[in-house]
């Protein structure tokens, strides 16, 4: 099978992975697809550096807290962008809804990923969010 076809899969599942972590409310899900030290950047072009897995963690709880108190339900993405970056990384980008109980969407945006390969497994190490 096409390399470029079986890395499209499998970035789609792990952003599919990242859609059940979230639906916990629970940031230690969420970080478990991060590896620090991680870097975030917001789209007002501000960054800050996670530097221990244990500041991930209060990062997406602090995150999904925020989500949840603002009537977030669900999210999902779409429009899946994969470009790799040798063997063993890839950016992707997709664009995320987050929705509300009664179905209506509460947020777009769009975002990108720096993924990593460790252990034959794709983890987060820096996320951009685009600016509109």
């Amino acid at each position: 099978m096409d390399d470029t076809i079986d890395l499209h899969r499998e970035v789609n599942a792990f952003f599919d992975a990242f859609v059940v972590a979230f639906s916990t409310f629970d940031g230690r899900q969420v970080a478990r697809l991060y590896r620090a030290p991680f870097l975030a950047v917001q789209s007002d072009g501000s960054a800050v550096c996670f530097q221990t897995q244990a500041e991930v963690e209060a990062y997406f709880q602090m995150m999904v807290e925020d989500y949840s108190g603002k009537g977030c339900h669900s999210g999902r993405f779409d429009d899946l962008v994969v470009t790799p970056l040798g063997s063993q990384a890839v950016v992707a980008s997709v664009t995320w809804h987050i929705g509300g109980v009664n179905g209506e969407t509460l947020a777009t945006w769009r975002e990108s990923y720096n993924l990593v390969r460790l252990d034959g497994v794709l983890y987060v190490v820096a996320s951009v969010d685009h600016a509109r």
